[in-house]
């Protein structure tokens, strides 16, 4: 059994972009507070990446530093590989998602 902090589905808590297919949550859009349990053969293990094209422009939050984070986070999966195998997975996968983005679109 695990303990964890279940993000709404509904609302934007969970968003999928259907161009890349990349799953994005916003971990201060919080679900469920009254059942912070889950049953460890019920759940897969992901990694939170910061989204920095949600990251507030400069100037928008000048006297509230903290709020300088990006809102939301990419959600990626965790693959059955070893450790250095599955690093080097990730972040060519993030490079190339990296490389694709072009917020002009």
């Amino acid at each position: 059994m695990f303990k964890c902090r279940w993000v709404k589905t509904t609302g934007g808590g969970v968003a999928v972009d259907n161009h890349y297919g990349m799953t994005t949550v916003d971990l201060n859009n919080i679900g469920y507070k009254d059942e912070p349990f889950v049953f460890a053969k019920d759940v897969n293990q992901v990694f939170y990446v910061k989204d920095m094209s949600t990251k507030p422009k400069r100037g928008e939050n000048e006297n509230h530093p903290i709020n300088d984070e990006p809102k939301r986070h990419i959600v990626l999966q965790r693959k059955e590989t070893s450790l250095e195998s599955k690093t080097n997975q990730t972040c060519q996968k993030i490079m190339k998602r990296m490389a694709e983005f072009n917020p002009l679109q």
